[in-house]
């Protein structure tokens, strides 16, 4: 979102493209997952990384911000 507004602005175009390739990198992990705009709550988060569930125990929360 934010990145994408301010790609926009006078000599920030390069923005986009730095956006675009790191996002590149991230969907060629196997083991990672990304939801955007997705809303979570704090049980929805305990919930989804358990351990016995994925196998894993650690969730990045990126919020933009």
């Amino acid at each position: 979102g934010r990145v994408t507004h301010e790609s926009h602005l006078p000599g920030l175009n390069a923005w986009a493209r730095v956006r675009d390739w790191r996002v590149g990198r991230i969907q060629e992990m196997a083991n990672v997952e990304v939801f955007p705009g997705s809303r979570l709550t704090a049980e929805d988060i305990l919930e989804f990384s358990a351990d016995d569930k994925f196998g894993f125990s650690h969730v990045f929360l990126a919020t933009g911000a």
